[in-house]
């Protein structure tokens, strides 16, 4: 029996083992605790310290961040920023929010338990101030002109004044000049007024939040002298009741007025318009006004080219082609800015901003209105385009008497040219070659006018159409009109300022400038269009 009590301890530490191991209890694993201790640093767009401590709860943290939205109780499904996972503290930053704006932000651990979150934290970003940008000026008279503002963010806080801002130094504030154009967002147009002439003006749109005034890109503004569609008068008449003429510019800016170009250019063409007989001696009998006309842009637009002008000046052809259009309705609106007597017995002068030659004249045949001419400034031939396109055609009325066609002159452009007659119009070139019965008749055989003939060849033909002299202005590029001519435009001189003609006194007062009686040759490259028929 002895041998068998030694095994008792044996079976019993058996028997006993198990019962102690299935008393022993596992500890639960819960999901972690997380909690965010401190935030700060806060701007208009960033958070940029959030501190959180996490307990990963005796389960291991596999993903833990902050979250946050616009609404309470954010969760991982909304923004948030994930961290490398460490069941400890951790410090991020939130960026990219909108200013002036409350969100709500969550510190999150996730472990295989599940996702907790921490205690929500509410954090309004820092408002900032406006964003806009300058609107173009436009509709610059020189005394004012429009502008304003785009808002495309109030910054977090509500546009509380807006408007723009100028002064004659750069970067204007709300300190200078100013208008005030109403609050929030969005688009606004300001009215910029009181400005001086011949001064350039610096203005920048602006927008006042809770966090301060802020500024658009800055613009340059210069005025003339007078605004646009203002007039000044050239000269009065002193003599009769007096006829108009009006010099306009088109293709001129701001800055071409500012340096006095505009002035200067209108100054040569009146010069030029006057230096040649008859006008010379009888420039007593006119008003002469100049028109300001201020262009959005310098220049004269071609076939290739569009420059934004007032008239709509334009060269109709290509290559070297002559030939020129304006805006008619433009230019008599603006020509009848000046103190007119009568408009449909006034020409308008439009002097073209380019050295490109050319020309044309719209005349009124049968019917009476504004005649116009378009004179462009070519280095050498500006005196001859005016003398010819507004002396000759625009208050004239005188044909051209070059010839293109080398044929005899159709039977339906004899009948044109018998129907503008009939008005009044083109009586320097004639059908018939006949001295007793041609146009100009009273001057053959008078010893001061013996150079007065009629030669063939005018009105663009070679036969069949006869013209006085040999030489004019009408035919070739010198500066002198033909004795018939001259007394043409003596006669509406005449007519228009009231006084009788006599042709005694128009012999008496006449000046020939002329005195080569051959043939000049005429250089086909400077030939100008025909006028236009307005009917």
């Amino acid at each position: 029996m002895k041998s068998h009590s030694s095994l008792y301890p044996v079976i019993l530490a058996g028997l006993l083992i198990p019962l102690f191991i299935s008393c022993v209890k596992e500890v639960p694993k819960v999901v972690p605790a997380i909690s965010i201790v401190t935030v700060s640093q806060i701007t208009a767009t960033t958070i940029t310290s959030i501190e959180a401590i996490t307990t990963d709860g005796g389960d291991a943290v596999i993903n833990e961040g902050v979250c946050w939205s616009t609404n309470p109780n954010p969760t991982i499904t909304d923004n948030k920023i994930n961290n490398v996972a460490s069941s400890s503290d951790f410090t991020t930053s939130i960026t990219g929010l909108n200013p002036g704006t409350t969100y709500y932000v969550r510190a999150f651990a996730i472990s295989s338990s599940g996702t907790s979150y921490s205690t929500q934290s509410t954090i309004t970003t820092l408002a900032m101030a406006p964003v806009l940008t300058t609107v173009a000026v436009t509709n610059n008279t020189g005394t004012q002109a429009t502008s304003g503002g785009i808002i495309t963010s109030d910054g977090g806080a509500e546009v509380t004044a807006r408007g723009v801002c100028w002064s004659t130094s750069q970067n204007p504030t709300t300190a200078n000049s100013k208008t005030t154009n109403g609050t929030g967002i969005g688009t606004f147009a300001s009215s910029i007024t009181g400005l001086a002439a011949n001064s350039i003006y610096y203005l920048r749109a602006y927008a006042t939040n809770s966090s301060g005034t802020s500024y658009g890109n800055q613009l340059s503004l210069s005025t003339s002298a007078f605004a646009d569609g203002s007039y000044v008068a050239l000269q009065k008449a002193t003599i009769g009741h007096g006829m108009d003429i009006v010099f306009m510019g088109d293709g001129y800016s701001v800055q071409d007025i500012s340096s006095k170009k505009y002035e200067n250019d209108i100054a040569q063409a009146y010069s030029n318009f006057f230096n040649i007989e008859p006008y010379k001696s009888y420039s007593a009998y006119f008003n002469v006004y100049m028109v300001y006309a201020i262009s959005d842009a310098s220049g004269i637009s071609d076939l290739t080219t569009t420059v934004s002008t007032k008239f709509a000046t334009k060269y109709t052809g290509t290559g070297n082609s002559t030939a020129m259009s304006v805006n008619l309705t433009t230019a008599r609106t603006y020509a009848s800015k000046a103190p007119l007597l009568d408009i449909n017995n006034t020409v308008a002068i439009v002097i073209a901003n380019s050295t490109r030659y050319g020309g044309t004249t719209y005349i009124h045949g049968g019917s009476s209105g504004l005649n116009t001419s378009i004179c462009p400034l070519p280095t050498y031939y500006a005196s001859f385009i005016i003398q010819h396109e507004a002396g000759g055609h625009g208050f004239g009325n005188l044909a051209d008497e070059y010839v293109t066609d080398n044929t005899a002159i159709p039977l339906s452009q004899i009948n044109e040219l018998l129907s503008s007659q009939y008005y009044g119009t083109f009586m320097n070139v004639d059908t018939t070659g006949n001295l007793t019965r041609v146009l100009w008749n009273h001057f053959i055989g008078l010893p001061k006018y013996s150079y007065v003939n009629a030669y063939q060849g005018g009105d663009l033909y070679s036969l069949g159409v006869w013209r006085p002299e040999a030489n004019s202005i009408m035919v070739n590029d010198v500066k002198y009109f033909n004795a018939p001519s001259r007394e043409l435009i003596v006669k509406r001189i005449m007519k228009l300022a009231g006084i009788t003609y006599s042709f005694t006194d128009f012999q008496a007062k006449d000046v020939m400038e002329l005195t080569k009686a051959a043939i000049l040759p005429m250089d086909k490259s400077l030939l100008l269009p025909p006028p236009v028929i307005l009917k």
